[in-house]
């Protein structure tokens, strides 16, 4: 695919790449999908930034499946992360023995399954999902304590095998009991401003607080929270405009970290005018209870 004008006029340091190749291929693609002056700067966004990072990141994990774990039948994206993920997941081609779920494994249920009715309430929520009977893949992005993993882990008798975008230092005194793989080999944040990561891949629903039976409790929705989802749907049309872009070129590259890293930390030290402009009062909230409201400022103009 031959790189032309238009994009690298707007964006001229994409001309040059560690990874030429992969970079070549989503150039193009970014000629040939963001041509569309109908869009709006958060749906231009999520194609340009959201649609190489959740593109990315899905198809490590289907080619990690499809090479090294046949065992595997079912595929969990754990809320909130999971909600783009399995999205893109499902629009790339796959056996059709692989069934994709959405799953709520919120770190406090860990805490509350000490207790033996609340846990058999959780695996019976589990058992109700419509699993397969072989290992199951555990998607999330970053960790250190693998709460989820060992959630569902604790709460049936399959195997679990969990995806992770990093494990953060620590990882090994959590993970040690656990069958898992990186996408990042690194295990601290090589995104330089990995808040706008959590921005562009977590749903719109508000923080998970427990759950009760098969449903989820919300915690009230904070200034950031209601922001996030005011524009959530553009930043996720993007994203799935992007996908669909690559499954109408046919040939579904694996992206390495190291590209997407690459990609992602050129957009946040060469911003726009209108990248600086979107995001200027853009909020977000690194507590899991969503108590802080700190500016996201991934271009580092605040700090």
């Amino acid at each position: 695919m031959e790189l032309t004008n238009h994009y690298l006029h707007k964006r001229p340091y994409r001309k040059k790449s560690a990874c030429p190749r992969e970079n070549r291929f989503v150039v193009g693609l970014m000629e040939a999908g963001l041509s569309a002056s109908s869009d709006t700067y958060w749906n231009a966004f999520g194609y340009e930034i959201g649609g190489p990072v959740c593109y990315g990141y899905v198809r490590w994990i289907l080619d990690e499946i499809e090479r090294s774990h046949p065992d595997i039948t079912d595929v969990l994206f754990v809320a909130r992360d999971g909600w783009l993920l399995k999205q893109v997941f499902d629009m790339l081609p796959h056996p059709p023995s692989l069934k994709t779920h959405y799953i709520y494994a919120p770190r406090t249920m860990n805490l509350l399954c000490q207790d033996e009715e609340t846990h058999a309430a959780y695996r019976q929520y589990l058992a109700g999902q419509g699993l397969g009977s072989g290992t199951l893949a555990v998607v999330d992005t970053a960790t250190m304590k693998f709460s989820s993993q060992r959630l569902i882990d604790s709460s049936t008798e399959q195997k679990t095998r969990g995806f992770f975008w990093l494990t953060l230092d620590g990882a090994k005194d959590y993970g040690a009991s656990l069958s898992y793989s990186a996408y990042q080999s690194a295990h601290y944040h090589t995104i330089r401003c990995w808040n706008m990561m959590e921005f562009i891949m977590t749903s719109p629903e508000p923080p998970i607080r427990t759950m009760e039976g098969s449903k989820p409790v919300y915690r009230s929705a904070n200034a950031f929270e209601a922001q996030r989802s005011a524009i959530f749907s553009q930043i996720e049309k993007g994203v799935l405009a992007f996908a669909d872009e690559i499954r109408k070129e046919g040939s579904f590259p694996v992206l390495s970290n190291r590209f997407v890293t690459e990609w992602v930390n050129a957009f946040q030290v060469n911003p726009a005018p209108e990248d600086l402009s979107a995001f200027e009062s853009t909020m977000f909230s690194e507590r899991e209870d969503h108590s802080d409201n700190i500016p996201l400022d991934p271009f580092g103009q605040k700090r």
